[in-house]
């Protein structure tokens, strides 16, 4: 470091996003790696309901098919938007002192699942579900986390109004 310069530490905030967000995308990748050595060809279902079956999703959320188009620049876009979108609110709660734990938790899981979905799209060509409802809904970890965070966001939003 150049004399003058100080190195800032990282508030309760950042490292709770940092936390959430590493272990958000290795226990994810873990899981689904461990999903497709295990369950491709040999799905466990408990009843006709609720299900363990890999499936490769080329499409868009939930194993929704939807063409290409428009759905993998929108995502990309999000992603993006999230990458600006949360140091900025950051910074500019961490001077109100308005940022609370849950909020910067949340913005980690919409982000970690993004980033997880996202390392599958790019390294496989599809995102691994593994999560089956009727056999019709298909999704990850990494999409519940989106979920969650973006229902814990929203919930926040609300109540501030």
């Amino acid at each position: 470091m150049a004399s003058g310069q100080t190195r800032q530490k990282m508030n309760a905030n950042q490292k709770i996003f940092l936390a959430i967000a590493v272990f958000g995308v290795l226990s994810d990748q873990i899981v689904k790696k461990a999903a497709l050595v295990f369950l491709s060809g040999r799905p466990l279902y408990a009843g006709d309901f609720l299900g363990l079956e890999v499936y490769k999703n080329y499409g868009a959320a939930f194993g929704a098919p939807v063409s290409a188009g428009i759905f993998y620049p929108a995502v990309l876009i999000f992603l993006a938007a999230l990458l600006y979108a949360w140091p900025a609110r950051l910074a500019s709660a961490k001077r109100a002192g308005k940022m609370s734990r849950v909020e910067s938790a949340a913005f980690s899981l919409v982000f970690a699942g993004a980033l997880s979905n996202t390392i599958d799209r790019v390294s496989l060509g599809y995102i691994v579900d593994f999560i089956s409802i009727n056999r019709l809904l298909f999704f990850n970890f990494a999409d519940a986390m989106i979920v969650i965070g973006a229902v814990i966001i929203l919930n926040g939003l609300l109540r501030k109004k």
